[in-house]
């Protein structure tokens, strides 16, 4: 596991560790966080019912705004065109590196976490 320093990055981390819980809770299984490869990223790898998912995670911190009060938040809107075809070059190079064939299929999300002091929600979108 890396080590992060800014504030940033710590929210980031909590963010992936929120969204590693969510989905053991959903009977997901982890299969690797944090894989790197030629200068990109997939935060998490998972499979459920045959699936195989790669995950990207984007975190938002509201301090103490209620979830309720705070307006909706889009994290694809913060992958941007160069990190998406980053992140499916990821994909590619770890489906070419790895047994994935006997998966039924393969699913590219972004995860939102939100998080507003002790609350939080966990949103999973198709990519």
């Amino acid at each position: 596991m890396k080590k992060f320093t800014s504030k940033t990055q710590k929210v980031g981390e909590l963010g992936e560790n929120l969204a590693v819980k969510y989905l053991k809770n959903k009977g997901f299984s982890i299969i690797e966080r944090n894989f790197t490869f030629q200068g990109g990223e997939i935060d998490i790898i998972a499979e459920q019912n045959n699936t195989l998912f790669f995950v990207e995670v984007k975190t938002r911190n509201y301090k103490n705004t209620p979830l309720d009060k705070i307006s909706e938040y889009k994290p694809e809107e913060n992958v941007t065109p160069k990190k998406r075809e980053r992140f499916e070059k990821t994909v590619a190079l770890y489906e070419g590196s790895h047994d994935v064939e006997k998966y039924e299929s393969i699913k590219l999300v972004c995860m939102a976490v939100y998080i507003s002091g002790k609350d939080v929600r966990v949103d999973m979108i198709d990519f």
